[in-house]
């Protein structure tokens, strides 16, 4: 069952209540997309970092330094929401290796769109994974979620 399937027309807490009560639920995606449907249900601050599937980057890099520095990089919030806002004027975007200018994820692509609320943006949906990931994919789901959360959030 795919992430549009599971969460289409429920409510933000449904969806949180849901995603607390399946615990057998492997998918990144899910698991991310349940987060942040939590975190908006509770009007969590500005710029809270929302980090989940970090298991999967220690099956996704080769070199145990590499997925060392990654999840330094990702425990310093400030990093990341810099790479974000960096990032978030441009909309949907995609920054491969380096051309995202942090060091640490270097060996990381970054596909991040915006969540708007009434023509605002508010947040930013997006997938950290190796360089070699599933582009069309991760675009997609970014896409999906940021679109999904962004209407639910409008509507109420």
């Amino acid at each position: 069952m795919c992430i549009r399937d599971r969460f289409i027309g429920k409510t933000l807490s449904s969806v949180s209540f849901a995603a607390r009560s399946d615990a057998s639920s492997d998918s990144a995606a899910e698991h991310l997309a349940a987060q942040a449907a939590r975190a908006l249900g509770a009007g969590s601050a500005r710029e809270t970092v929302f980090v989940g599937g970090t298991a999967s980057l220690t099956r996704a890099f080769d070199a145990v330094e590499v997925v060392r520095s990654v999840l330094e990089a990702l425990e310093q919030q400030y990093v990341v929401v810099s790479l974000v806002r960096d990032m978030l004027n441009r909309g949907v975007s995609v920054a491969i290796g380096a051309e995202h200018g942090v060091e640490p994820l270097s060996a990381c692509s970054v596909v991040l769109a915006p969540l708007v609320r009434d023509g605002e943006t508010v947040g930013s949906v997006g997938v950290l994974g190796p360089t070699r990931m599933n582009y069309p994919a991760a675009l997609a789901t970014v896409e999906v979620v940021s679109d999904r959360l962004g209407r639910r959030l409008t509507e109420g």
